[in-house]
């Protein structure tokens, strides 16, 4: 089983990381509302999640509301265990 795999379900709202947050990488981050729980598409298993909002380096970037965004179920290297959390 992937790391975040089957941690969420849909309806749940989830804050997802670009990278972990550190002096060289500012907090890059979607909230979204869950759609699937398991979608396979490009060749990895993620979230399938509703865009609320998007912080790009601390602001909001261009994508709107609404919009769809993958959030895998692992990033390998790079993971870590706050990446993906339920938002109340």
């Amino acid at each position: 089983m992937l790391k975040f795999e089957g941690k969420f379900k849909v309806g749940d709202i989830i804050k997802s990381y670009d990278f972990k947050p550190s002096p060289y990488h500012p907090e890059n981050y979607i909230i979204g509302k869950v759609l699937e729980e398991k979608h396979i598409q490009y060749g990895f298993n993620s979230y399938k999640v509703e865009l609320i909002e998007r912080f790009f380096k601390g602001e909001s970037d261009k994508r709107q509301a609404g919009d769809i965004i993958l959030v895998p179920h692992q990033i390998d290297i790079l993971e870590y265990d706050d990446r993906i959390t339920k938002v109340d």
